[in-house]
C-alpha cells in the first residue's frame, strides 16, 4: 500500500491509499491509476505511473496539492501489508487471524509550504529485487 497523509492541525488528518501490485514472472497488464480523496479542503491526488510492477522495478508517481485548505504537512509511505489467518484450538481460541503492516524505504514528507509552491511533487521508490510478490491464497495474503 502507498499511504499519503495530510496532516491537519487540530483535526482529523486525510489519508489516500493506493494498491500497486507486484507481480512476477507473468506479465500483468498495466494501467494508469490516479485517486483523490473526497474531502474539499485539504485535497490531494496521488498517481502512478502503473499500477503493477516487479522486484527491482521502481514506483514512480506524483502527488499533487488540488487545495491546500488548513494542512501542515503531506507524507507519502510505501507499506507491505500481510495477512494470515488460521483456525483450530490453541489455549482456548477457535480460529485467529493476523495483519502485520511493513514500512518499506523512507518516509517522504513535505511542508505546506513546499506543496504550495510546487503544487505538483514527483516520486520514486525503487523496489528490492529481493520484494516479495502480491499474493492471495485461502489462508494468508501479501498486498503492496
Amino acid at each position: 500500500m502507498l499511504s499519503a497523509k495530510a496532516d491537519i492541525p487540530l483535526g482529523g488528518d486525510l489519508e489516500q491509499d493506493v494498491y500497486p501490485i507486484v507481480v512476477n514472472p507473468f506479465r500483468r497488464q498495466p494501467v494508469d491509476v490516479a485517486f483523490e480523496n473526497q474531502e474539499v479542503s485539504p485535497r490531494i491526488r496521488l498517481e502512478l505511473s502503473s499500477n503493477v510492477y516487479q522486484p527491482g522495478e521502481t514506483l514512480e508517481g506524483k502527488l499533487t496539492l488540488l487545495e491546500g485548505g488548513n494542512l501542515r504537512a503531506v507524507r507519502l509511505q510505501l507499506f507491505l501489508l500481510e495477512q494470515a489467518a488460521g483456525q483450530g484450538k490453541v489455549i482456548g481460541t477457535t480460529s485467529g487471524s493476523s495483519v502485520e503492516n511493513t514500512q518499506m524505504g523512507e518516509t517522504f514528507e513535505w511542508p505546506r509550504d513546499n506543496l504550495l509552491a510546487a503544487r505538483e511533487v514527483p516520486f520514486r521508490i525503487p523496489l528490492s529485487p529481493q520484494t516479495p510478490c502480491s499474493y492471495t491464497g485461502k489462508y494468508s495474503s501479501t498486498e503492496w
